[in-house]
This record gives C-alpha cells, sequence and structure tokens, in this order.
C-alpha cells in the first residue's frame, strides 16, 4: 500500500515525511 498512497499524492510524502507520513503509513497498515 506504500507505493498505492505515494501515487496518489506525490505532493504529500515530501510534506508528510517530516511526521504526518509514520502517522498516515500506521493508519494505512
Amino acid at each position: 500500500l506504500k507505493g498505492d498512497i505515494r501515487r496518489t499524492e506525490p505532493h504529500k510524502p515530501n510534506a508528510s515525511s517530516k511526521g504526518p507520513r509514520a502517522k498516515k503509513q500506521k493508519s494505512y497498515r
């Protein structure tokens, strides 16, 4: 699912790389 999230939000991972990215990854997992 990691690839799916990146494709759906190519500009989000960049800004989420600061912190929200871990929260979103956990939610998806």
